[in-house]
């Protein structure tokens, strides 16, 4: 007896953890995104270049004493620091103003600082696939839920984590 009381109390829990807790990668997708954190290893390789660029710049610059070379290097590094400057700008920009939103009807939008794309989702729950469809164009993508966070693992070394808009 006391042993199928537990049985009964532990399957009870259960059953409340589950209703209270959704489990359903679909039901948990529904909702608005933001980006919190992105790691793309081409926007990475980017910053290094021009980090080492104007680095170079200024080693240049350091060891030049010819003053019209210097003014001229000096513009020159003035150029390649406001175009990375600029890069940092529009991936913070991307970052803080672009929101997914996947709907319950399997439609969603995704809302850029530069543009508004409309599309489809459905989720394949048994490969924690998300797949996508914008503009005739099918993408699909590893997800991983942890808490309110939302991870897109595009290979081993590309993802993007969104987390959700409390409404």
């Amino acid at each position: 007896m006391r042993f199928n009381l537990k049985l009964m109390l532990l399957l009870f829990l259960t059953a409340i953890i589950s209703c209270t807790h959704p489990t359903d990668l679909k039901t948990q997708l529904v909702g608005k995104w933001r980006i919190s954190e992105m790691k793309i290893q081409m926007l990475d390789q980017m910053e290094q270049m021009g980090q080492m660029q104007v680095q170079m710049m200024k080693d240049s610059i350091g060891k030049t004493t010819d003053t019209s070379q210097i003014r001229h290097l000096q513009a020159q590094l003035n150029d390649m620091q406001k175009s990375l400057d600029t890069f940092h700008l529009q991936q913070d920009s991307s970052k803080n103003s672009s929101v997914w939103e996947f709907k319950q009807d399997g439609s969603f939008t995704e809302a850029e600082p530069s543009q508004t794309k409309n599309g489809t989702w459905s989720v394949d729950t048994k490969k924690n696939m998300l797949y996508t469809k914008i503009d005739n164009e099918n993408d699909s993508v590893l997800i991983k839920f942890e808490n309110d966070l939302l991870t897109l693992q595009f290979d081993s070394l590309n993802y993007m984590s969104l987390a959700k808009i409390k409404s």
